[in-house]
């Protein structure tokens, strides 16, 4: 994917006319949306849209030495396990999907450099949603991430 088309992907998305959040991705199975977090925003397009934007002055030094097309790449990425998820509910290696805390139902969507935490929204059947996306250099997810996630989690349902 060129960074016009995932311009245009990430433009494309609309909004569930039911509870105003994002759509990411709509299959045949699953719906992706994007979570809102407790100052009403989306956390995960934002970070999509840095993907693409280019790095901010919290972006890890070693992102930055990667480069744009590593960003993008991180986006493209994404963009075709979303669409794997969403139209099948699951992912075609079991390992791109991990879990973040079992206990809450916190999961991983996982591509090279880059994670999505989502999770399953319990007031619509088949949908999930994005909480953040953060990048990731190292064997273990930080628990100030997981923590995010959760937090995001949590102000969404509240919604």
């Amino acid at each position: 994917m060129t960074e016009l088309s995932l311009r245009q992907w990430l433009g494309a998305m609309a909004r569930c006319p039911s509870c105003e959040r994002v759509v990411i991705e709509d299959g045949a199975c699953k719906r992706l949306e994007a979570a809102w977090d407790r100052d009403g925003n989306h956390a995960a397009l934002d970070w999509f849209k840095q993907l693409i934007e280019g790095p901010w002055e919290d972006e890890p030094k070693w992102i930055r030495k990667l480069g744009a097309s590593a960003r993008l790449e991180i986006l493209a990425d994404l963009a075709i396990r979303f669409e794997d998820y969403c139209r099948t509910g699951k992912l075609q290696v079991p390992t791109e999907l991990n879990t973040l805390d079992a206990a809450e139902g916190l999961l991983e969507i996982k591509v090279p450099k880059g994670r999505v935490p989502i999770y399953e929204s319990h007031r619509e059947y088949g949908s999930s949603r994005c909480t953040h996306g953060f990048y990731k250099n190292q064997q273990k997810t930080p628990k100030t991430e997981i923590s995010r996630g959760l937090a995001i989690m949590r102000a969404d349902r509240s919604k």
